[in-house]
């Protein structure tokens, strides 16, 4: 099996770095849902390690991988990609729990973070077809980026100048900051998947 980019990949380390990216998009689909107080944290939790195992298969994978390297390079880089964006919103879920719901547009962001996350997947799934297909779902991603760029800015100036009281609004600007690193880890995923498809262009 030949990916995109990816060529000569065993069909395994593909499977892995899907799995992975799978359980990243459903990480992100979980914080939304708990971001509108439907949401489980222990169900993102067991989400989480099954996303970390598939990342663990693809590195085990990677390094079962013969040739000069190239391949095996692009498979570590997107997997440890994904690892990062799904470490994040692991970290993100529990700090939008302790925070005021209405503090901040906690759905709006997690919403920007569920469909950015879902092109994400898409986009690594789809490495072994077209590369109109990835650069159109890496487009959406980059716009999806600003604006969640733009919530995060819009909730801390809200946040700031609602709240007299900086010190009870200290759980909610720590759940922004974990939102932000969440976004932050995605612009590097996106911009690791991107990469691996330049170098094979």
């Amino acid at each position: 099996m030949e990916f995109l980019g990816l060529a000569g990949v065993p069909r395994r380390a593909a499977d892995a770095l899907e799995a992975a990216a799978t359980g990243m998009a459903e990480m992100a689909a979980e914080l939304t849902a708990l971001s509108r107080g439907t949401g489980q944290l222990d169900r993102l939790a067991h989400t989480h390690a099954a996303t970390r195992r598939a990342v663990h298969d693809a590195y085990v994978e990677a390094a079962q991988m013969l040739g000069g390297g190239v391949d095996r390079e692009d498979v570590l880089a997107i997997a440890t990609s994904l690892r990062a964006v799904a470490d994040r919103l692991a970290e993100t879920a529990p700090a939008i729990e302790r925070a005021d719901a209405d503090a901040a547009p906690w759905e709006s962001l997690a919403g920007v973070q569920r469909d950015l996350s879902r092109e994400l997947a898409g986009a690594v799934a789809g490495l072994d077809g077209g590369r109109k297909h990835i650069d159109a779902r890496l487009d959406r991603a980059d716009s999806l980026l600003a604006e969640g760029s733009r919530l995060l800015r819009l909730a801390r100036a809200r946040l700031l100048i609602d709240q007299d009281d900086v010190t009870v609004a200290l759980p909610a600007l720590d759940a922004l900051r974990r939102a932000e690193r969440a976004l932050v880890a995605s612009r590097s995923c996106a911009r690791a998947i991107r990469r691996v498809l330049i170098k094979h262009r």
